[in-house]
């Protein structure tokens, strides 16, 4: 199996250090032989490997220098995936315009190749941009529309991850019965996902959604297993589900908590989270 291909699956398993390692061996031997095509697929996943570790700023440059390549080369998929990805990028750091062009590129450009699983999984990462700024019905009616698709067409994986979001809207708007029966009909896929980062997003969506002093708890055991396979990303979600559970709890320990991971989340350039951590605590 070519090196890129094991360092994809590397990164899906959460083995970031050895996803990075595999990787940059690929794209040597891929620019060794000039290969653009083979390069930017590469960058890409090494851009998607660096934002997961938290690194922001290394991500944007590595999904930049993919969009160069897939532009040069015509690759119209890998274009539309690294636009999405830079999206989340911004996103991340609060750049909801310059997230919200990238999403559009990419929607677009994924519009082009005909390709409807592309489509909706790029539509499923914008519509996380509307559950950000405040937009929860809007974001759930557009991953109804993409889930609907992915149901139909079998597809696990990105069923998944927009169902564990479906909830996450549901839960902002206020239906936290629709989402807690959502959560439960993406159990079983949760269970068997291979992917390190989407079975995380379910636990933390689902405490959230459960909002008890046990629900909190049991966040300690994420925050371990992320920061055990280096996700710095997810670890700064799940202190952020932990701080707002603790906050409607009443408990006294939340705005500590709460300000510790403003401080390390605007540290590490994730400054929507430090906004979130921000509005409960102060």
């Amino acid at each position: 199996m070519p090196l890129e291909n094991i360092g994809f699956i590397c990164l899906l398993q959460g083995d970031l250090r050895q996803a990075r390692a595999l990787l940059e061996q690929a794209l040597a031997r891929f620019q060794a032989m000039n290969d653009k095509a083979g390069a930017g697929s590469v960058w890409n996943n090494l851009g998607q490997t660096l934002y997961l570790a938290g690194d922001l700023p290394a991500s944007a440059d590595m999904l930049t220098k993919a969009l160069t390549a897939d532009r040069e080369t015509g690759q119209k998929l890998d274009t539309a995936d690294a636009l999405s990805r830079m999206g989340r990028v911004r996103l991340a750091q609060a750049n909801w315009d310059d997230a919200r062009r990238q999403f559009d590129d990419a929607i677009r450009t994924a519009a082009e190749t005909g390709n409807p699983i592309f489509i909706a999984q790029c539509r499923v990462r914008m519509a996380a941009l509307s559950l950000a700024t405040g937009h929860a019905a809007e974001a759930a009616a557009t991953l109804r529309e993409s889930l609907a698709l992915f149901e139909r067409e079998n597809r696990a994986r990105e069923a998944l991850e927009a169902r564990t979001l479906l909830a996450e809207a549901l839960l902002e708007e206020g239906k936290a019965a629709d989402a807690r029966l959502e959560l439960d009909r993406a159990a079983p896929q949760a269970k068997a996902s291979q992917k390190v980062a989407a079975r995380l997003d379910f636990a933390i969506v689902s405490a959230r959604v459960e909002g008890s002093a046990n629900a909190a708890r049991t966040l300690d055991a994420v925050v371990a297993e992320a920061a055990r396979h280096g996700l710095a990303a997810y670890q700064l979600r799940a202190r952020l589900a932990q701080g707002e559970i603790e906050f409607h709890l009443g408990n006294r320990s939340a705005a500590r908590l709460l300000h510790e991971l403003e401080q390390d989340a605007r540290e590490r350039g994730f400054e929507a989270i430090a906004r979130q951590a921000a509005a409960l605590h102060q």
